[in-house]
């Protein structure tokens, strides 16, 4: 399968696997990117990017076009009170890349020591990935948390109320979960959350 070279803007030229020629181009067709050293650009298989021609030249395999992903940002919010358990699912046909949780949590006067976790499930509710804050909420406190990705790995509080913790990077096909709750079930329903999940979402 040919390889030809692409400019995708001011970046390095990258290179288009599975196109013979220029007369092959057509608006919208799924490709698979590489750098000039034959590493993909995109993590995975096809990542259903859209090639549009803007000026094809007239040398062999030096094709001009413009790139454009389909991946648009997604949020989802529930700031539903009494509910320190909360769950939002991928929709059909459709595919999430989370990149943070954003999670005010406020605990009750009941004693004990909350710590909240984020939990990525599969359809069939098998984890595929746990992450949880390093220190817990006692009783009767407003404490931000950040799970994200990139993000510092604090292991206290910042400025008494704010933490932040790495999320991995992923790909969360229709049917998988990301539940964000208090990993003790102190008081599932009395204490307050208010959580709020940004990232990129596509149709597929």
């Amino acid at each position: 399968m040919s390889r030809d070279k692409i400019q995708g803007g001011p970046a390095a030229p990258v290179w288009l696997q599975g196109i013979g020629n220029d007369t092959d181009l057509s608006e919208g067709i799924p490709v698979k990117l590489y750098d000039a050293n034959g590493n993909p650009l995109i993590r995975g298989a096809n990542q259903g990017l859209k090639v549009d021609v803007v000026s094809p030249v007239t040398s062999a395999n030096n094709i001009m076009v413009a790139i454009q992903e389909d991946w648009a940002p997604f949020v989802e919010v529930n700031e539903s009170m009494n509910d320190s358990d909360k769950t939002f699912t991928v929709p059909a046909s459709t595919q999430w890349l989370p990149l943070t949780v954003w999670v005010e949590f406020t605990s009750t006067g009941d004693a004990g020591d909350r710590q909240l976790t984020v939990l990525i499930t599969r359809a069939d509710d098998s984890v595929v990935a746990e992450v949880r804050a390093p220190i817990v909420q006692a009783a009767s406190l407003l404490r931000k948390y950040l799970f994200a990705v990139g993000v510092t790995d604090l292991t206290s509080f910042r400025d008494t109320d704010f933490i932040s913790t790495p999320l991995p990077v992923m790909d969360l096909s229709a049917g998988y979960k990301i539940r964000v709750y208090d990993n003790n079930a102190v008081q599932v329903g009395a204490d307050d959350m208010i959580v709020r999940v940004t990232g990129r979402s596509r149709s597929i």
